[in-house]
């Protein structure tokens, strides 16, 4: 309920900046998207399984290596 918040908060602003703001949300949609798919590609390709009690901070670290090759 609380990030459905943010997100109209997010997309009030946007108008007021006179954005696009459903273009905004699909390219942020997509970027997600990507970037899920590139994290689980590589705990797959380094056999992590993600039942274990480290799940959470081998996702978070897998996270942010999709996002350093997406930005280079």
């Amino acid at each position: 309920e609380e990030l459905g918040d943010v997100l109209f908060a997010a997309i009030n602003i946007g108008r007021k900046l006179n954005v696009n703001h459903y273009d905004i949300l699909e390219n942020s949609i997509h970027k997600f998207m990507r970037r899920f798919e590139t994290m689980q590609s590589m705990l797959a390709s380094n056999s992590i399984n993600l039942d274990n009690k480290d799940c959470l901070d081998n996702m978070l670290k897998y996270w942010q290596l999709a996002k350093m090759q997406e930005i280079s």
